[in-house]
């Protein structure tokens, strides 16, 4: 296996603008990779679970000690150039519109106000993986130093 390389991505990826695909199939995928966490795999079985949801097995969760420790998503083989990675559906969006029908259109204080709703929702709401991922208590989703706001110049200018 080559070394790992980091690959950045936001951690409110889910929040964002949908990923588009380039032309792979989720259904072109063998078996999937085993991510270190359970979390991770519940996270990347509900992004496959939704229509067109893809995540790529040359993705892996490693931790990182330079960086607290936490855990980063890295290259695990090596990727050729315009590979399809993720695809995030509009199902996986949790956007400012009561039904995910309108994404992207409205206040973006919505946005958050529904992301607060599923979190109170706990284990019943639809997106609880993604929401484990972000407000879990591990190292991942909202931890500190890990949103773009708070990443240096440098890797800001990585994006």
């Amino acid at each position: 296996m080559s070394t790992m390389r980091q690959f950045l991505l936001f951690p409110l990826l889910l929040l964002a603008t949908p990923v588009l695909a380039t032309a792979q199939s989720a259904a072109s995928s063998s078996s999937k990779r085993r991510q270190p966490e359970d979390w991770q795999n519940e996270l990347v079985q509900w992004l496959e679970s939704k229509p067109n949801g893809y995540f790529s097995n040359k993705i892996a969760w490693q931790k990182t000690p330079e960086l607290g420790d936490s855990y980063n998503m890295y290259a695990a083989e090596d990727i050729p150039k315009d590979e399809t990675l993720m695809i995030i559906p509009q199902a996986a969006l949790i956007g400012s519109a009561s039904t995910h029908e309108g994404y992207g259109q409205g206040d973006h204080c919505l946005t958050v106000r529904n992301m607060m709703r599923e979190y109170e929702k706990g284990k019943d709401s639809e997106y609880y993986p993604y929401i484990r991922y972000l407000f879990g208590g591990h190292e991942g989703g909202t931890s500190t130093g890990l949103l773009p706001a708070t990443w240096s110049d440098k890797g800001k200018a990585l994006l």
